[in-house]
């Protein structure tokens, strides 16, 4: 994260700073970008363990061979 504005040097101007905390456009963008990867991530998994749970509970697969699967 960028510094806030009272840790900043007092010689010179101010840096300016964008309302969502960073000093550079490409900087909010790619913290964008690495949550929504993040977002899509937790989506993912959490839907890999609901289809693990319903092919287990359905009977048609076991843990063991989930595992052994890799």
């Amino acid at each position: 994260m960028s510094k806030s504005p009272t840790d900043a040097p007092t010689a010179g101007p101010t840096p300016h700073i964008t309302l969502d905390g960073f000093t550079e456009p490409r900087d909010a963008r790619m913290f964008g970008v690495m949550m929504a990867l993040a977002s899509e991530v937790y989506v993912l998994k959490a839907e890999v363990q609901r289809l693990n749970a319903a092919l287990e509970q359905g009977g048609l697969v076991t843990g063991d061979a989930l595992e052994a699967a890799g």
